[in-house]
């Protein structure tokens, strides 16, 4: 899904409207309360090693203990366990949560706070599948790459562009 946070709100049941808080989703106050979440499905037949959307330094890193219900229940994207870590490039931070499931039981981070990264390096993996979730802030001219039904692949997909801070004016991709 790719579902816009609009005043700190992320919907994740568009049926019937509910809204959850994205603090209570990640359990910090870091991240935008502007910007959009971008939820990624794994099966087990997918690689479970996620890879840093942008290069940056791990400014948080919290595993945020909880069940392992289905995540075809609403309520397990708030119970479930799952591993917060954001990353800070010097103009916006995002976050990526990494979402355990009913048959996963285990979250491993390969990094820690203060770890550099570049773009697509390793950050952690889920053993099984499960689902991961981009927290993008709202940016200028910000444009999401991916729709829902999209198959990926971690470290050659694009999930958004957007125009660059810097003097040349370049377009980054996330």
């Amino acid at each position: 899904y790719v579902k816009p946070i609009m005043e700190g709100q992320i919907p994740l049941a568009e049926k019937q409207g509910r809204t959850f808080s994205l603090a209570d989703f990640v359990q910090a106050d870091v991240l935008p309360q502007g910007g959009f979440l971008i939820g990624i499905a794994m099966n087990y037949l997918d690689v479970h090693v996620n890879r840093s959307p942008i290069a940056g330094r791990i400014r948080l890193l919290r595993h945020i203990k909880g069940l392992f219900l289905s995540l075809k229940r609403r309520e397990a994207i708030l119970e479930n366990e799952r591993v917060l870590t954001v990353i800070d490039n010097g103009q916006f931070q995002i976050g990526v949560v990494q979402i355990a499931s009913r048959l996963v039981r285990k979250i491993v981070p390969y990094v820690q706070e203060g770890t550099q990264l570049q773009r697509g390096e390793r950050l952690g993996m889920i053993r099984f599948g499960s689902q991961v979730d981009v927290v993008l802030p709202h940016l200028p001219e910000l444009h999401i790459a991916v729709a829902p039904g999209m198959k990926l692949q971690a470290g050659t997909s694009i999930l958004a562009t957007c125009r660059s801070q810097t003097p040349d004016d370049t377009k980054d991709a996330l």
